[in-house]
């Protein structure tokens, strides 16, 4: 069995080159959709994977950049996509879709402390990391559970679910968030035993 975990496209508020536009946002559940620039970067990793894998179902997010970029996906591969909350980006509360220079300037003890413990700090009304993990990783048992063991399972989700699942598949504190870059389509594989 593979497990691929694959980060959606740019989406509308970001330049082609993958810089924000402006200052930068706390984007978590705030549901843009993809710029021309995110679909065409989901088609070329589309054409990658099916040179080396093809996935037999997909599993993704329902927010929108996510949809966007599995309904993108799916002709490659002619396989099922099933919506799940479970890989929704983080949710962040009070400070969702602010610019984080407000976010600084309003809730600078809670940003500090967030900063010190990025993994269990949870933003006012919103949620943390672990739980992030915790439900992104019941996901995927439930995936491969149902798999057979030849498949391959493609997770279509944001930055913050992977990094998330790295640092489990890793065993690695969730401290070490930050440390695990993905650009926006690209992918990674990991095996299943973890999960």
């Amino acid at each position: 069995m593979r497990l691929i975990f694959m980060r959606h496209g740019i989406p509308d508020l970001m330049y082609g080159n993958g810089k924000c536009t402006g200052q930068a946002k706390c984007v978590g559940q705030t549901n843009y959709p993809l710029s021309a620039a995110g679909c065409g970067k989901i088609e070329k990793s589309a054409l990658e994977l099916k040179e080396n894998n093809t996935p037999h179902v997909i599993y993704s997010s329902p927010l929108l950049r996510c949809v966007q970029s599995s309904c993108i996906l799916r002709p490659y591969f002619d396989c099922g996509i099933y919506f799940t909350e479970g890989l929704a980006e983080i949710y962040m509360g009070e400070w969702e879709n602010l610019l984080f220079s407000e976010i600084k300037a309003r809730y600078p003890q809670e940003y500090h402390r967030r900063g010190c413990a990025m993994g269990d700090y949870c933003v006012p009304g919103g949620e943390s990391f672990r739980e992030v993990q915790m439900r992104a990783a019941a996901v995927v048992r439930q995936a491969a559970a149902a798999a057979a063991a030849d498949d391959t399972i493609l997770f279509v989700t944001h930055i913050g679910v992977i990094r998330s699942l790295l640092c489990l598949y890793e065993d690695r504190p969730l401290a070490h968030l930050f440390e695990y870059s993905l650009d926006y389509g690209e992918y990674v594989e990991v095996s299943p035993s973890v999960f």
